[in-house]
């Protein structure tokens, strides 16, 4: 009897967390589909590609928004119908180090295809869920950046860019 018990205590506890995974990478992919539906430079028209760990603003760009100083790796799940290809950290690290030309050229020799690189935060919610901020940068050569931070609110169950701060362009 214990161990039914057990069993299924256990399924229970396995489950609740597969579906608090599964909500918050939900909840991220509506978020990211709204931004890059909303944002003129964005859009669903091609392949996005990423650097695999979150991005967040320069520290020079003060921020109100608190995101966290540890990067972790995106998942897949958390970009819905947005096409990306994630860039490995391991080939951007010290990418630039021998001068932002050449840097630039490696990058679009590896990838022909890409425009741009695009650094993408995760979202971070309001304690209420229906107001999220994320950052998002992207660049394609030397003085050729952007980056800002997005305010969206949850209106009648749809999110929406509602502004639009820290920006910077190089």
């Amino acid at each position: 009897m214990i161990k039914v018990f057990l069993r299924i205590t256990l399924v229970v506890f396995a489950f609740a967390a597969f579906a608090a995974s599964h909500a918050q990478q939900s909840g991220q992919a509506s978020v990211y589909e709204a931004l890059f539906a909303q944002v003129e430079s964005l859009g669903f028209d091609r392949t996005y590609y990423v650097r695999e760990r979150e991005g967040r603003p320069p520290s020079a760009i003060q921020s109100t928004v608190p995101f966290p100083s540890e990067r972790q790796v995106h998942a897949r799940a958390n970009f819905g119908r947005i096409r990306v290809l994630f860039v490995d950290e391991s080939f951007l690290s010290g990418l630039w180090d021998s001068g932002c030309q050449k840097g630039w050229a490696k990058f679009h020799e590896r990838y022909p295809q890409a425009g741009d690189l695009t650094q993408v935060s995760r979202v971070l919610l309001n304690e209420s869920g229906d107001q999220a901020s994320v950052y998002v940068e992207q660049g394609s050569g030397c003085q050729s950046s952007c980056g800002a931070t997005y305010q969206l609110a949850l209106q009648a169950d749809v999110w929406a860019v509602v502004g639009r701060t820290g920006s910077w362009c190089s």
